[in-house]
């Protein structure tokens, strides 16, 4: 995915995947971390159990289980905005700080709302989901041969302030 291959880029390559894995759309967004693990020869890390039906609660909990491990992290990609804004919350209890130790990014589909938002967030057009969906019902009722199996829906990576380059001096011990 772009958010992940975003944060290698900054130099992270002990990067987080939390999400519900009871939710198609939350797979799928693991499986392109996961691709995008493996094209940068990186160990996906993930996180997919959900504790409660609140994402908000999920991420906060994922991240406190993440962290009193001892588990490395210094960057991760929420499968929503509410996990995203969970995460933050557990890294704050545990006296760690987004961007300055752990990057963040969060998923939405409301491009209105993260207007207000600092989290560097993966958008999603909502309005052409709605246009590709319509394509395909009338494929169906016009031509039932020729309906799309897959429909790729274009994301954009906002970026804001939830992200910063890893610098290796960080990790020596004074």
């Amino acid at each position: 995915s772009q958010a992940t291959k975003y944060l290698a880029q900054l130099g992270h390559k002990h990067i987080w995947y939390l999400g519900d894995g009871g939710k198609p759309w939350h797979r799928n967004r693991l499986t392109g971390y996961s691709q995008a693990m493996a094209e940068l020869k990186l160990e996906p890390h993930v996180h997919t159990i959900a504790l409660s039906d609140d994402e908000f609660e999920n991420g906060q909990a994922a991240v406190s289980y993440v962290l009193d491990q001892g588990w490395p992290m210094t960057a991760m990609l929420a499968a929503s905005e509410e996990i995203a804004f969970g995460a933050r919350e557990g890294i704050r209890l545990h006296r760690r700080e987004v961007p300055k130790d752990i990057s963040l990014i969060g998923f939405e589909h409301e491009p209105a709302r993260t207007r207000t938002s600092n989290l560097t967030t993966v958008t999603v057009d909502m309005a052409e989901v709605g246009r590709q969906l319509a394509r395909a019902a009338i494929a169906q009722i016009e031509d039932r041969e020729n309906v799309p199996s897959n429909i790729v829906i274009p994301a954009t990576l906002m970026k804001r302030s939830t992200c910063r380059p890893l610098r290796k001096e960080e990790h020596m011990i004074l």
